[in-house]
């Protein structure tokens, strides 16, 4: 295990560097589910830095280190945002210049406008306190060429910076940047396998890349619902992920569309038990706000963000959750649904199904 500043002490790195094949910076984007992604990532280390959390690990980091400069295959987003959280806290404490000088060995090699932005920004002293954006005080220095904000790697990492001081603008930096530069018990470290005499070819990067695909919605939800139970329960937090991948896919998996993909068929039954418990236990819940953010959903009814919420209610509607999905393992769908409904005219001891009618 190793940190962002004994990677370049512990692998006589003199520079990483990000190479024109690798895409920009992306965890600064403001579309899609990135925005939540991002905030969990940064809520994560902000916790390492400032919290009880002795040690959060980014697990691996790929790179090829040729004559003192390591050339990421993989973790190229992790290593930009540690990049830019080491150089706020810096700048926040005032730390002399031999200090943090290993900040001027990061680069990018993507754009030069990406290269020239990182060179720059390494030698920025913000006047601390900054009333409103971090982002617009950058932008407004004058040498920040206008062009630059049309550059998606920049433009990400202003994001960024501006989430980073949110969350660390009242806080003792002192502390966070003593516990991210700790040379024998870093507050954040990775593990970093170098991939040495493979030659940089573009095949390699094509290669690699290509063995990852981007998480799906549902990939995503999963993760946000995990950290969601575990919030309230541990036990419940182990129940959940024992099931989800087993009983529970299997559950579901007779149920898949063409694409044999169960997402949609899991999320739509997820919906309609969480719409029940919202009738039922009177959470406040936005209108729309399901169709938008089924995550921020799920935290009003499954987790402890809610201040609404009575001592229990959370657990209690997990297990309600977790029973409405066990209730049918096993069971024969097709059966218990002939048993149940009846197509037309009445039968008995059954439900006369509407033509039409969609539940």
């Amino acid at each position: 295990m190793t940190s962002f500043i004994n990677l370049f002490q512990e692998y006589q790195i003199g520079k990483i560097e990000i190479p024109i094949i690798q895409r920009d910076y992306a965890q600064g984007r403001q579309d899609d589910v990135v925005p939540r992604i991002r905030e969990t990532f940064l809520a994560v280390l902000h916790h390492a830095l400032t919290g009880t959390a002795t040690q959060v690990s980014l697990d691996f980091v790929y790179g090829n280190v040729i004559k003192g400069t390591m050339t990421p295959l993989d973790g190229q987003q992790r290593l930009t945002t540690l990049f830019l959280l080491h150089w706020y806290l810096a700048a926040r404490q005032h730390i002399p210049n031999n200090n943090r000088n290993f900040l001027n060995s990061f680069t990018y090699e993507t754009r030069y406008s990406s290269r020239d932005f990182c060179s720059k920004l390494v030698t920025q002293q913000p006047a601390f306190p900054i009333s409103g954006c971090l982002s617009d005080w950058i932008r407004d220095q004058s040498w920040f060429f206008s062009a630059w904000r049309h550059d998606p790697t920049i433009e990400s990492m202003l994001v960024v910076l501006d989430d980073i001081h949110c969350l660390f603008k009242n806080d003792d930096c002192n502390n966070a940047w003593q516990r991210l530069v700790d040379g024998n018990n870093p507050a954040i470290v990775f593990h970093f396998l170098p991939i040495n005499n493979m030659g940089l070819t573009d095949d390699l990067y094509i290669k690699m890349n290509s063995r990852g695909k981007p998480l799906t919605k549902f990939e995503h939800f999963k993760a946000n619902f995990e950290k969601t139970i575990k919030d309230v329960s541990a036990v419940h937090y182990q129940y959940f992920i024992q099931k989800i991948d087993n009983d529970w896919a299997d559950l579901f998996w007779p149920l898949r569309g063409d694409n044999d993909i169960i997402d949609d068929e899991f999320m739509r039954y997820f919906r309609f038990i969480t719409d029940i418990l919202i009738y039922r236990t009177g959470v406040s819940v936005p209108t729309g706000l399901m169709e938008k953010d089924v995550d921020r959903v799920a935290e009003l009814v499954y987790g402890n963000r809610n201040p609404e919420a009575v001592a229990n209610q959370s657990e209690a509607n997990q297990n309600f959750l977790f029973k409405a999905l066990d209730c049918w393992v096993g069971k024969d769908f097709d059966a218990f649904f002939e048993n149940t409904f009846a197509e037309k005219g009445h039968q008995q001891d059954k439900v006369t199904a509407i033509p039409g009618l969609c539940i």
